[in-house]
């Protein structure tokens, strides 16, 4: 009785396997957080982005972006006051895209350990935010290159396309290699 085995892949066949499943997990779409999805108010994007980068409304729960947008005449140091009509509108479509109303994978992310009943109003302040910078050296958010927490585009290179991956990350003034590893240089 002869026993018939399975065909064995030769050399080149399984070479093409592999650099086609590398090829494929180096594609955008396969990086390891993905983008948020766009955001597509004409007035949120005008409005939002005038002053600083458009944040998206997936980073933070409900009443957090209910409590922003509430408070616009100090918004986090300055005056963003808008007319009842655009503020309205505005901070419906904050509410209708929050991470609690979200099904969109990332606004998952960032709701995980959020405290509901005591939500933040930074998105500085969530737990995916101070875990995903727990190990950078808390000076280099008061570099001059980078300024503050809030300027997520310093660092996240493709912030402005909703892109935060760490593959796109480059801190100013660091040496940043591979798998998000970011060395201050001693000279």
């Amino acid at each position: 009785m002869h026993i018939q085995r399975p065909p064995v892949l030769a050399a080149p066949v399984l070479t093409i396997l592999v650099t086609a499943l590398a090829l494929i997990a180096a594609t955008p779409g396969a990086q390891a957080d993905g983008a948020f999805p766009p955001i597509t108010n004409p007035d949120v994007v005008r409005e939002c982005s005038d002053c600083h980068l458009l944040y998206r409304p997936e980073m933070l729960p409900a009443a957090s972006w209910k409590a922003i947008m509430g408070n616009l005449g100090a918004h986090f140091g300055e005056d963003a006051t808008l007319a009842e009509p655009l503020r309205t509108d505005i901070e419906a479509y904050h509410v209708s895209h929050a991470s609690d109303v979200s099904g969109a994978r990332q606004a998952q992310k960032f709701l995980k350990g959020v405290d509901l009943k005591n939500p933040p109003i930074r998105i500085s302040a969530t737990p995916r935010f101070t875990r995903k910078h727990d190990e950078l050296d808390p000076a280099v958010f008061t570099t001059k290159d980078v300024g503050s927490k809030a300027h997520c585009n310093a660092c996240h290179r493709e912030a402005k396309d909703g892109l935060f991956d760490e593959d796109t990350v480059k801190i100013p003034g660091y040496i940043n290699l591979p798998f998000g590893i970011n060395i201050k240089p001693l000279w």
